[in-house]
């Protein structure tokens, strides 16, 4: 081979490795330019999410996907910004996402279980949240919602265990003592129940919440005025707590004081017209009062609203045989019989 034509030869292969080794620089480059840039919006999308601009922070995770697609902490914390917005079923697909990604990352599991929780997948959300403590979570809400998942299966010895444990990471977690309160509550434990919405009270002076639950105690137990101060806390607290005026005027009317009773049933009506309870409430106050014809309205109108409301129909049977409308008033007990109400049957059986 002749001196110049090897010349030519090297000049050659060498512009290609010049070439090639260009272009991998480019890319490098690129690349690092392009990471450089998913963390900027990343992290601007971390501060609009601080702010609460959940909108604005769904964009900036989106657009951090856009340059890096396997950037598993923006799929994560667009998930959360979607559980902010209630938009549940995106945010188990973030989630999902997220764990793909990285399949040891607890919090995405607990992002996971909320996502499922709220989508009514009760039994997915423990199994996810389960996971997420074998992973080692360290936030305490997961063994919260442990608790409020296994209440909701009326599992109530299960939800205080994870109550318990919510409470031993964190002493002042309120909810998690309202919560504990309600499921002691559900198993008779009245005065566990009554501590428990106290402790959630001091710790929360303002968990409207609690002082509902606190006077239900106590009506149950028959200290009406206890029940009525700590009702008319929770509305003081919370002026849209239809519930909580709702409840106020169950105890009115124990105490014969139908006419403020009818008052609350009409301001929880006004906040929430599809709130059979009150209605329902407001026929038994027009009943004392020997109203019959706007007591029948208001049992009608609750049973409209709630078709099973056995309460309803025993009330309005006795509205109808009041008017010794007795056909009418048995027809209705059965309906009560049927949706649960047992002494319904003492009013069947004295009539037929």
């Amino acid at each position: 081979m002749s001196k110049s034509i090897f010349i030519i030869i090297i000049f050659i292969f060498g512009s290609f490795l010049g070439k090639c080794q260009i272009h991998i620089s480019g890319d490098s480059t690129l690349l690092v330019a392009e990471n450089q840039e998913a963390e900027l919006v990343f992290n601007s999308g971390n501060k609009l999410f601080s702010e609460g601009r959940y909108l604005e922070a769904i964009n900036a995770y989106t657009e951090t996907i856009s340059y890096k697609s396997d950037f598993y902490k923006a799929y994560k914390n667009r998930g959360n910004a979607y559980l902010e917005l209630s938009l549940y079923s995106k945010a188990y697909d973030d989630f999902n996402t997220t764990i793909k990604l990285n399949a040891t990352d607890a919090e995405s599991y607990f992002g996971r279980g909320l996502s499922n929780y709220y989508l009514g997948n009760i039994n997915k959300s423990i199994d996810d949240f389960q996971i997420a403590i074998d992973y080692k979570s360290s936030d305490e809400r997961v063994e919260y919602f442990l608790g409020v998942a296994n209440f909701e299966l009326n599992q109530y010895h299960e939800a205080i265990k994870h109550y318990n444990k919510c409470l031993l990471q964190n002493p002042e977690y309120a909810n998690a003592y309202n919560d504990r309160a309600s499921a002691k509550r559900m198993l008779l434990d009245y005065n566990g129940a009554a501590k428990d919405y106290i402790k959630a009270i001091k710790i929360d002076s303002k968990m409207a919440i609690a002082y509902n639950n606190l006077a239900s105690i106590y009506r149950q137990k028959g200290e009406l005025d206890e029940a009525l101060l700590n009702y008319s806390t929770a509305i003081s607290i919370n002026p849209d707590y239809f519930i909580a005026y709702n409840n106020r005027a169950s105890v009115r009317i124990e105490k014969k004081d139908f006419k403020r009773a009818l008052m609350d049933c009409n301001l929880a009506i006004e906040i929430n017209p599809q709130y059979s309870y009150a209605y329902n409430n407001r026929g038994n106050a027009y009943l004392k009062l020997r109203n019959y014809t706007l007591a029948e309205k208001n049992f009608t109108k609750a049973i409209e609203l709630k078709n099973d409301f056995g309460a309803a129909y025993l009330n309005r049977g006795i509205c109808y045989e009041m008017q010794r409308e007795f056909d009418k008033a048995i027809s209705d007990w059965y309906s009560a019989y049927n949706n649960g109400i047992t002494k319904a049957k003492n009013y069947i059986q004295f009539y037929e």
